[in-house]
């Protein structure tokens, strides 16, 4: 399968509308608890993709086309 290019559409970031503190428990989600946090990726990825690795360290998400 061929990897993709992450467009804006599927960047790891919190939702625009989120308060300071929704957006700092993100963050502190994000760096505590790895495992969780790529299982609500894979979770949350549109039916088209796959998921291929999420790297938490470098905030770097790998996926390709479901075929």
């Amino acid at each position: 399968k061929d990897l993709l290019t992450i467009t804006e559409d599927l960047k790891v970031i919190p939702k625009p509308n989120l308060s300071t503190r929704e957006h700092q428990l993100f963050w502190r989600y994000h760096g505590r608890f790895p495992q969780e946090f790529t299982q609500a990726i894979i979770d949350s990825l549109p039916p088209d993709y796959d998921f291929v690795s999420y790297n938490h360290l470098t905030n770097t998400l790998e996926v390709c086309p479901h075929v």
